[in-house]
């Protein structure tokens, strides 16, 4: 039978690509470089507004601007307005509109820190593990635990990105922070809770080691109605991973994250239909559900409606559209499109017959990482398949037995 797919944040280590965003950035997503990334440019007044004039983007700061804002920043951070302060310290730390000056920015930094700014608080401890120089003579984060205690307070004060970047480092581990998944997880949802995007992406990528803490961040997406958040749990149902094994609720929210066009969920719910998996056999349903999957480029909706083609199942039987969905599913990459085109080749169904064309989508589907291909391109070389009774459509589920 078909496997499930798998090209989701279910099942698929991340970490890696997680760890390649710095923290830093997260912690600036709402300051001077979202504004500069977003071609808003700043008024004398020091407040950012949305330059209308059309520009390739990402569009340059008009440095005339961005030093009267500065200036005007500076003048109130002098006044002791702590958010002001933030902004004169992230412009000097950025250099946007004055030349980059590390030791006044933290300095800036750490006077609104020092009046308990929670921005502050979260760039501050957040560069201990990503600017660790920038900190080089700073008088309020000598350690880990200096950065630390700021990430705390700022998520105790209900800061977003500080609890979201607290919860982070607790759920890694990060260097040599104590690994906590449960308490990472809990301040990731009070984040996600708080409009954070980037909490809301981390609770659906991350994947605790305890099933039900995955379950309840899955939980949580859904209210923000996610529909990655019901795809999870259905298949969760599905498996029985972390709840009890109940297929017919993890088809219900599975049907709800295709119904909100989730293209993996649609594929899912159409493959279920097709192969009977854990529900009625129902190829019309099977078809409907696939076509909209094919339609947002999925190769594995696009073999399995080549599959409907290729028997007749849901659809008239008719073999060269089959090949048409299968050369579509491979240009895609999905490695059982190649094993079908052929044996579409091998058998002279659907074109014409051609033992080197066949022996070479064969070893295409190899390259692509299909044991089956490698069975078929040796059958070939032996004379011909032996696997008795073979199609395009059901050779994989044969060699699947």
């Amino acid at each position: 039978m078909q496997a499930h797919p798998n090209s989701s944040p279910l099942g698929v280590n991340i970490r890696p690509f997680l760890k390649r965003i710095p923290l830093l950035l997260l912690v600036l997503s709402g300051g001077v470089q979202r504004c500069s990334a977003q071609g808003l440019v700043p008024f004398p007044s020091g407040l950012w507004y949305q330059d209308t004039t059309p520009r390739p983007s990402p569009s340059p700061i008009d440095p005339k601007k961005a030093g009267e804002a500065f200036q005007w920043y500076l003048k109130e951070a002098a006044k002791g307005n702590s958010d002001s302060q933030v902004n004169v310290a992230l412009i000097y730390l950025l250099g946007e509109g004055v030349p980059v000056n590390t030791q006044e920015g933290i300095r800036w930094m750490e006077k609104a820190s020092r009046q308990g700014n929670p921005k502050a608080d979260t760039a501050l401890g957040a560069f201990f593990f990503t600017k660790p120089s920038w900190l080089e003579g700073s008088q309020l984060v000598k350690s880990r635990e200096d950065a630390l205690r700021l990430l705390e307070r700022s998520a105790k004060r209900g800061h977003p990105e500080g609890e979201r970047i607290y919860g982070n480092i607790l759920f890694d581990g990060t260097a040599g922070v104590p690994k906590d998944e449960k308490a990472g997880i809990s301040w990731m949802i009070r984040a996600a809770r708080h409009r954070d995007e980037m909490a809301r992406k981390y609770l659906l990528m991350l994947r605790p080691k305890d099933p039900a803490d995955w379950i309840l961040m899955n939980r949580s997406a859904l209210e923000w109605q996610d529909p990655w958040a019901a795809f999870h749990l259905g298949m969760a149902y599905l498996l029985g991973d972390g709840v009890p094994h109940d297929p017919a609720q993890g088809y219900d929210w599975i049907r709800k994250a295709a119904e909100s066009g989730l293209s993996v969920a649609q594929s899912c719910l159409g493959l279920g239909y097709q192969h009977g998996d854990q529900m009625e056999v129902d190829h019309k349903e099977a078809v409907r559900w696939l076509r909209k999957a094919a339609e947002q480029g999925r190769g594995d909706a696009q073999n399995a409606i080549g599959n409907a083609y290729w028997t007749g199942e849901g659809v008239q039987k008719d073999p060269a559209k089959a090949l048409q969905w299968y050369f579509l599913a491979a240009a895609q990459g999905e490695p059982l499109a190649f094993c079908n085109i052929g044996y579409a080749y091998e058998q002279g169904i659907g074109t014409v017959k051609n033992r080197d064309e066949a022996a070479k989508w064969y070893s295409m589907g190899v390259s692509h990482g299909s044991p089956l291909a490698g069975t078929l391109l040796e059958a070939l070389r032996k004379g011909s398949t032996n696997i008795p009774g073979s199609t395009a459509g059901t050779v994989e589920k044969k060699a699947a037995k």
